[in-house]
C-alpha cells in the first residue's frame, strides 16, 4: 500500500506527520519507521491487529505504536488505495482525545 503524508502545500516533505516522527529520538523513530514499512507490504491485513484500529465513527484508522514508555497513534484515511498519513501523536490516555480526530478530519 503506497504511503502518503498530508501536507498543506502538497510536498510531503512539509508534512506535520513526518516533521513529529523526525524530531522523535532515534530509538522511536527507527519503530515508528519499522511499523510504517510493515503497513506499506501489509495494507489492510494488519486491520484488528496490534498495529491499526478503526476509528469509530469516523472514516479514520490509528496505526498504533509502541515504544517502551511512549505510545505512538498515527491517524490515517485511505484514499484511491493508498493511506494518507493525516496527524500524529502521543497517546496519555485510553481513548483517542477528541481533539486529535478534530485535527485529522479537517486534513482528510
Amino acid at each position: 500500500m503506497e504511503i502518503i503524508f498530508w501536507s498543506p502545500s502538497g510536498e510531503e516533505l512539509q508534512s506535520p506527520v513526518f516533521d513529529f516522527i523526525d524530531s522523535e529520538p532515534p530509538k522511536n523513530k527507527k519503530r515508528i519507521m519499522s511499523v510504517l514499512d510493515l503497513f506499506s507490504k501489509q495494507g489492510m491485513n494488519l486491520l484488528q491487529t496490534q498495529f491499526l484500529e478503526k476509528v469509530k465513527p469516523h472514516k479514520l484508522f490509528a496505526l498504533r505504536i509502541k515504544c517502551s514508555q511512549v505510545t505512538y497513534r498515527i491517524l490515517l484515511s485511505i484514499k484511491s488505495g493508498s493511506a494518507v498519513l493525516l496527524h500524529s501523536f502521543k497517546k496519555k490516555t485510553n481513548k483517542i482525545p477528541d481533539k486529535e480526530i478534530k485535527i485529522a478530519l479537517g486534513r482528510a
